[in-house]
């Protein structure tokens, strides 16, 4: 078919896709799927928890180590009364059975701790 027989229509049509393509190619995507790199967030907190069990009673573990910041749970699973108690009278918590109690370490350091009424139960943290 000889090129003066095409309809105007179907010029204007090509001449339209060029433009896009082209407007396209130099510009990008009406969209973008390029997110801005996420900010980095503080690490959370984490929690260690320190049972109270056994036969005869003990703090298990004995010893544990987290980040400032970080905290730590007693719970005590035995059937008697025991305490978590700072050997510097940073804290002193009773905790019947079945309760816990949590307390956070904001700077670091060696912390022990023992049982008022248990002398022989014995701990430490350690805060980096």
């Amino acid at each position: 078919m000889p090129r003066s027989s095409v309809p105007a229509l179907f010029h204007f049509l090509i001449a339209l896709v060029t433009v896009l393509a082209l407007g396209t190619l130099l510009t990008g995507p009406a969209y973008s799927t390029v997110h801005p790199a996420a900010k980095p967030t503080a690490k959370a907190a984490a929690v260690t928890t320190v049972v109270i069990e056994g036969s005869p009673a003990a703090f298990i573990p004995q010893s544990v180590t987290i980040r400032a910041g970080d905290s730590v749970r007693w719970l005590n699973n035995d059937n008697d009364d025991h305490t978590t108690t700072s050997d510097t009278g940073l804290w002193n918590v009773f905790l019947p059975p079945g309760t816990s109690v949590l307390r956070t370490f904001p700077t670091p350091g060696t912390f022990r701790y023992h049982c008022d009424i248990h002398p022989d139960m014995t701990g430490t943290i350690t805060v980096l």
